[in-house]
């Protein structure tokens, strides 16, 4: 799929990375859909545009719920091990939410 409105990717170009500003501009197009970004500024530009956000944890929330992933916690640290960046708070705070949700 291509983006249409390429003066919204020029806009969100100007404080996002392309892949971030086309995704997003894609997502408004594409109306109700639900986009994965971890990226903080990509996730607050979203917000504000109107779009449901999902990042990488969250998606883990998701399969741990569905028993598509036995242990969160495994996953978050293969996450940790290739550098994926994630704060003690953010991880403490998914845990609690998959042990709320599954």
């Amino acid at each position: 799929m291509e983006v249409k409105d390429k003066h919204l990717v020029q806009v969100l170009l100007e404080y996002l990375h392309r892949g971030e500003a086309e995704a997003i501009a894609l997502a408004v197009e594409l109306q109700g859909a639900i986009i994965a970004l971890d990226d903080k500024k990509a996730r607050i530009t979203a917000r504000r545009l109107g779009l449901k956000v999902i990042g990488t944890l969250g998606i883990l929330i998701l399969a741990k719920k569905k028993g598509l992933i036995s242990d969160l916690r495994e996953e978050i640290e293969k996450l940790l091990h290739i550098s994926f960046r994630l704060s003690q708070e953010v991880i403490q705070e998914a845990l609690k939410r998959a042990e709320k949700d599954c």
